[in-house]
């Protein structure tokens, strides 16, 4: 980007020198418009993107909480940039609260609900630039979370098996409370923006003892939230194998 960058303002620098040359009083002016037009478009996007690939490289990394999102108004290739409050909780600082503003594809904008948890980095010289970098449980990167984790044949028999395991377990299946202790997006929707997601989930059966099972499942945007590692789910287990397992949703 820096070098397409410098060839755009170096073909504009030389256009403006030649007007000069042949009308200095309009090459005047286009070079005031130009370089008030290349300042704002540098402050408003240019040089927040070269910081946050900055922090990206040498932040520190922290845990967030999203408290708020708002639509700034600004899209780039059809990607909109979202305002997004945050309250970042350093390991060695108190936690606080920053605003800070992030491109992200239109694909992504649900994953981005209030109440979810994300990885951040931030500059320790400047705790207000904050850049999301991630999910927990998953380390991949925001830019590349919606790369397939599965393939979509699998996947597709995954969902079949999964509803045909719930539909056995709502006739002979056993009731309990279960916690979410991984939440994994394997970047793909299903049925238009609908997320299918690897949960796994650790529960207790009727006799006490201690289970963690995974399961695949089809989301939609609105409940992303209750499906966050530490969320508390119903769950339907079979007795014989608590491993199978199907969620009330």
């Amino acid at each position: 980007m820096k070098i397409g960058l410098f060839i755009g303002l170096a073909g504009g620098v030389f256009g403006i020198v030649v007007v000069i040359i042949f009308s200095p009083l309009i090459g005047s002016i286009f070079a005031s418009i130009f370089a008030a037009i290349f300042g704002w478009v540098y402050l408003a996007f240019i040089k927040p993107l070269f910081d946050s690939q900055k922090i990206m490289k040498t932040g520190v990394e922290a845990l967030a909480t999203i408290i708020n999102v708002w639509d700034t108004g600004v899209t780039i290739n059809e990607n909109p940039q979202i305002g997004i409050k945050l309250k970042v909780e350093p390991v060695s600082l108190p936690p606080y609260e920053v605003d800070t503003k992030q491109l992200v594809s239109r694909l992504q904008t649900y994953l981005y609900a209030p109440g979810t948890q994300v990885t951040v980095k931030y500059d320790p010289a400047d705790l207000q630039k904050v850049v999301i970098s991630g999910f927990p449980g998953n380390k991949t990167s925001v830019g590349n979370f919606l790369e397939p984790k599965i393939d979509p044949a699998l996947l597709q028999k995954k969902l079949v098996d999964g509803e045909t395991l719930r539909q056995k377990l709502l006739v002979a299946g056993l009731v309990a409370d279960g916690t979410i202790t991984g939440s994994q997006f394997l970047g793909i929707n299903v049925n238009g923006n609908n997320p299918a997601m690897e949960l796994t989930i650790d529960f207790e059966t009727k006799d006490r003892s201690h289970r963690t099972s995974k399961l695949i499942l089809v989301i939609s945007p609105a409940s992303m939230i209750k499906y966050q590692v530490g969320g508390k789910v119903s769950i339907r287990y079979e007795e014989r194998d608590p491993t199978q397992i199907s969620v009330n949703q």
